[in-house]
């Protein structure tokens, strides 16, 4: 009865960690986990890449990767703060990858904003940068 049981707990055992791994193997496209919560803005600052002020110059435009609603949006460069590569200039334009969630709120056309990023790296869009934390 003992080695029943144990053989049973053994195939469960098993069953569950296949099961597990396969749902790992898979690939997030939807990107969704954008942004950290900081509990101080010196943290914050540290931990992101890039930090810049700019104009945003385009209305986010919507548009769809696997089932999945993204928005892009242009940015006026008016200042670096922060890059740790020193790729970005005053007056560049970068793309902002969002998404319209309560941690990556979208921006809007004309206003100035202070973006804490870092470069997007994956399948929805070359040459874009998301935003670190809130």
């Amino acid at each position: 009865m003992k080695k029943w049981m144990i053989g049973m707990i053994s195939v469960a055992v098993i069953a569950g960690y296949i099961m597990f791994s396969e749902m790992l193997k898979e690939e997030n496209t939807s990107d969704l986990a954008v942004t950290e919560s900081f509990r101080h803005i010196d943290d914050l600052a540290t931990r992101s890449p890039i930090v810049i002020v700019g104009k945003v110059s385009s209305a986010p435009k919507p548009f769809t990767h696997q089932s999945v609603t993204f928005f892009e949006s242009h940015i006026q460069v008016q200042r670096v703060y922060r890059d740790v590569n020193g790729q970005l200039k005053s007056a560049d334009t970068i793309t902002l990858l969002q998404n319209d969630m309560e941690e990556d709120p979208l921006v809007k056309r004309g206003e100035n904003v202070l973006l804490y990023l870092q470069k997007y790296e994956g399948p929805v869009m070359e040459d874009a940068y998301r935003i670190v934390g809130l």
